[in-house]
């Protein structure tokens, strides 16, 4: 029986091939498939597919400390005039660092309460697709953008792999990848990408009660042995708790905390790379952890460092992390603060986030009284193959932690009184229910409890 979204796939596929139909039907009909729930495509004509092309030919950001890029000069003049939202900014001419940094500081919260206004006037509402978001905080919100901004996280997933050695090749009969869940619900569905050449995608969903026989999503993914799987580190455990034959040559992981002890059991289990990619949904793949940093894929992306007040960083100073530009036409950023910190450093082969941690500082109180940051805490974590966990402190400074997956207990309290004291009072908790937003650090009451972010953010 043919699935019934093929009538309408010329419409979500405009360069599909007979290829691409082949590909579908076995990736739809496949007789291990799920129960598929849904039906898209990449809706690229082919002047989008140029556009995503020359968007992957465009080298990574590049500048110097101190330096505004003369593409952001253009940009910000272009959004300042076109934009309803950022008119109410001071017009004058942006030709300097102090100058751009003069300007206001934007929020998820704006994006929230007036996303229309960020559209600019010219922008026709045609080709808008809008993607919706619970984010790390559990609010909604929603992100308008068009078939080439959704198609563009490709080539930064090629360049993202490329840092790794890895080639994502594409091509007609193949699956290329594969974004696996493993939560209770969500959308499944197979497609094909013009700009893969016809190779497979699907999403879909190792927990979900849509299969058919609990061996067919062993035998399914058998047998499209994609190149590379992407997905969180919770997926990624419940990915290596199947008997699987074939190995893909990567696993790329975002929207959760990769510790290097997961990394090293996954990377061990596929014998692959695992890559820790910093990705948001306002503008998708950000940057790609390296031995020497997050380095930044994106050439339309400026990165700026400020304080608590808003106030630019020195240069080695951490802070937030404020992002500007991005190709998507329904929302360019402009000083967008994401809620993520880090350093920021600009090197001769590129600009790199170090010590990227996606939640504000949260500091906790040790059992002597001092205070202790997060990234302190994640750093006594590193060892510890943990997909999810989340620490929070009452107000009477006891710890409740809680995790996912299967590790000793024992070394969790060893690494957490590493840092937190001998005499810390710690309750741990494995908890393997896969949906909501976990907090992973939060306090009730003093220092940092007013900003906490949550694990799951968007990718």
């Amino acid at each position: 029986m043919r699935h019934p979204s093929l009538d309408d796939d010329r419409t979500r596929h405009p360069l599909l091939t007979d290829a691409g139909r082949a590909q579908l039907d076995f990736m739809r009909e496949h007789p291990n498939a799920p129960l598929w729930n849904y039906a898209c495509g990449d809706q690229l004509d082919a002047a989008g597919l140029e556009a995503v092309r020359a968007f992957g030919r465009r080298d990574a950001a590049l500048w110097g400390e101190g330096e505004l890029p003369a593409w952001l000069i253009d940009f910000t003049e272009r959004v300042l005039r076109d934009v309803p939202f950022y008119r109410a900014y001071d017009a004058s001419p942006v030709t300097s660092l102090p100058r751009f940094r003069a300007l206001p500081l934007t929020s998820r919260d704006d994006l929230r309460r007036e996303a229309t206004r960020f559209v600019p006037d010219d922008q026709p509402l045609a080709p808008m697709m809008v993607y919706d978001t619970s984010g790390t905080t559990g609010t909604s919100l929603h992100v308008m953008a068009d078939a080439v901004t959704s198609a563009s996280i490709l080539p930064l997933m090629r360049r993202a792999l490329a840092a790794h050695g890895v080639t994502l090749t594409g091509g007609a009969g193949r699956v290329s990848i594969v974004l696996v869940g493993a939560q209770t619900a969500t959308l499944t569905y197979a497609t094909v990408s013009s700009v893969l050449d016809g190779a497979g995608f699907v999403k879909l969903n190792i927990e979900s009660s849509q299969w058919r026989s609990p061996d067919d999503v062993t035998r399914y993914l058998d047998a499209l042995c994609p190149e590379i799987y992407t997905g969180t580190p919770l997926s990624f455990e419940a990915l290596a708790a199947l008997d699987l034959k074939t190995r893909p040559k990567a696993l790329l992981s975002t929207a959760m905390t990769l510790l290097p002890g997961t990394r090293a059991r996954l990377e061990g289990h596929f014998g692959c790379p695992v890559l820790d990619v910093y990705s948001l949904t306002e503008c998708r793949y950000v940057a790609v952890a390296t031995s020497r940093g997050h380095r930044l894929l994106r050439p339309d992306l400026f990165v700026e460092i400020v304080d608590g007040n808003g106030a630019a960083c020195p240069p080695g100073v951490r802070g937030e992390i404020v992002l500007s530009g991005g190709n998507n036409p329904f929302l360019p950023l402009l000083r967008y603060r994401t809620g993520d910190h880090g350093v920021l450093r600009c090197a001769p082969d590129g600009v790199y986030i170090d010590g990227l941690e996606g939640r504000p500082p949260v500091v906790f109180t040790a059992s002597d009284g001092r205070p202790v940051n997060n990234i302190d805490i994640t750093h006594a974590l590193r060892d510890i193959a943990l997909s999810r966990f989340a620490l929070h402190q009452d107000e009477q400074e006891g710890l409740s932690f809680r995790y996912t997956g299967t590790v000793d207990e024992a070394a969790i309290a060893l690494a957490l009184r590493s840092a937190l004291g001998a005499d810390a009072s710690i309750t741990i908790t494995r908890d393997e229910g896969l949906d909501g937003k976990w907090i992973q650090y939060s306090r009730s009451g003093g220092a940092g409890s007013p900003r906490t972010i949550g694990l799951e953010g968007d990718a």
